[in-house]
């Protein structure tokens, strides 16, 4: 199975993050597969729902797309949707909504 190099850094980068913790990364392997998910779904690739042969538990799957989530979101919050926009990003892609516009230069 071919993976896609983002994804798979951030998998790692959440293990980073749990052993500054001070966590045992090797024993959170399932909430490192759920945050590479996040990835997976704002990069419209498949989601993992699993680790090795251990099916991720059905709290921690997602049926969000990059352009519909069926997550439950407080009342009045909005969705990100993919597609046409001002100020939308040069190629295209899909951003957080915590990602900044960068200055353009003339």
């Amino acid at each position: 199975m071919l993976r896609d190099p983002n994804a798979s850094l951030v998998h790692e980068l959440a293990h980073a993050a749990q052993d500054c913790a001070g966590l045992n990364p090797g024993e959170h392997e399932f909430e490192a597969v759920c945050i590479e998910n996040i990835h997976h779904r704002a990069a419209a690739l498949r989601q993992r729902r699993g680790y090795g042969s251990d099916p991720l538990p059905p709290a921690m799957v997602r049926a969000c797309t990059s352009t519909a989530c069926t997550c439950e979101r407080p009342r009045g919050a909005l969705q990100a949707r993919a597609g046409e926009r001002s100020g939308a990003n040069l190629n295209g892609s899909i951003e957080s909504s915590g990602d900044v516009p960068l200055a353009r230069t003339p």
